[in-house]
């Protein structure tokens, strides 16, 4: 009997300490660590991430980009626009030239070489894509209407010396919307021509710079194909001097594309992808040609 009352109620006592303890145990510590630690972690992180880190992101970098890109573009366009009227006053200056020296003239400042190299260099200039288009097309329209505006009101070439030269006037006009309409479509192309060239990385930088030289270049090659200009060192009659000056400025409608581009490759080391750049250089060209055979055609019949 003694043994049953020693081991009777000592099993209950052990019992109910292994019922009181743990429930403590698990009631108290662990709500106290879920409802203390974690609710101050995140009011207090979530706040900061929330008040501090978007406010300076919102607040800072956009301000600094609005307030510098358009600085730039701003002070790009009346130089843009002062390129483009000496452009259009070289141009009226070269035709009022006669004799040899004014085909040589003609084709430095007053053909499609002499402003598709400007075109080019002012997209090569330009601090991105978009400035490059628009730069590049301004510049043409530019010279375009100051070039069209001074033969209206200055040598009125139009009117053939009577006063009702409206035939005159009007081809005036088809050519000023024919070579606008040039300026819209070759601007935007040659001044991207002339960023990526500069911006792009290699190998892939020959292909701009090709196609730029090539597109310049087209002309000349078309006026070749009519009377090769080596007849400049073999030609020997009574109007020699004439025909040499015709020829040389054929020439230099080929052969100043070809130093722009060797210009250019030296510039930006465009040399090592030589097989991409006089690719792109021929396949241009041939198209320069083929594009400006049409436009004189078209351009012939609306006159």
């Amino acid at each position: 009997m003694a043994a049953k009352e020693v081991h009777g109620p000592g099993r209950p006592g052990l019992a109910s300490a292994v019922r009181q303890r743990p429930a403590s145990a698990v009631r108290q510590r662990p709500v106290s660590a879920v409802r203390q630690r974690p609710v101050s972690a995140v009011r207090q992180r979530s706040a900061s991430a929330v008040r501090q880190r978007p406010v300076s992101a919102v607040r800072q970098r956009p301000v600094s980009a609005v307030r510098q890109r358009p600085v730039s573009a701003v002070r790009r366009r009346p130089a843009i626009v002062a390129a483009g009227v000496v452009l259009g006053l070289l141009a009226f200056a070269a035709d009022a030239v006669d004799g040899p020296t004014g085909h040589v003239m003609i084709a430095l400042v007053s053909s499609g070489l002499a402003w598709g190299s400007a075109a080019v260099l002012a997209g090569r200039a330009a601090p991105d894509r978009r400035s490059a288009m628009t730069g590049a097309t301004v510049l043409l329209a530019s010279a375009t209407l100051v070039y069209y505006l001074l033969i209206l009101v200055v040598s009125r070439r139009w009117s053939g010396g009577s006063p009702e030269g409206w035939y005159g006037l009007r081809s005036v006009a088809i050519m000023t919307a024919a070579w606008l309409s040039v300026s819209v479509v070759a601007g935007p192309s040659l001044g991207l021509l002339g960023h990526l060239t500069r911006t792009a990385r290699l190998p892939l930088a020959a292909l701009p710079a090709g196609a730029a030289c090539g597109a310049l270049s087209g002309q000349g090659w078309l006026k070749a194909t009519a009377a090769p200009p080596w007849l400049i060192f073999t030609y020997d009659g009574p109007d020699a001097p004439m025909v040499r000056a015709f020829q040389a400025a054929k020439l230099i409608e080929v052969l100043l594309p070809l130093a722009l581009l060797a210009w250019l490759a030296t510039a930006h080391c465009l040399w090592r992808a030589w097989p991409l750049l006089l690719t792109a250089t021929s396949l241009t060209a041939a198209a320069s040609a083929l594009a400006w055979h049409l436009l004189y055609t078209t351009a012939n019949h609306l006159a």
